[in-house]
């Protein structure tokens, strides 16, 4: 099997409710469907951009 040149990583880190670092989970950071999977690939390594929809607005963290 040849290797990949890509790799898309997606942060599901778990933490109970009300821990003072918070997680990933909490803003269904885990819920990577197979088209939005689709789009980001087609987008950042075909395109070389990011795909505007999944933006965050400044100032969102």
């Amino acid at each position: 099997m040849p290797k990949p040149k890509t790799h898309f990583l997606t942060c599901v880190n778990q933490r109970h409710e009300g821990h003072p670092r918070g997680c990933c989970a909490d803003r269904a950071a885990g819920n990577v469907t197979e088209e939005a999977a689709r789009l980001i690939f087609d987008s950042h390594v075909n395109e070389g951009k990011p795909v505007e929809s999944f933006l965050l607005k400044e100032g969102t963290f």
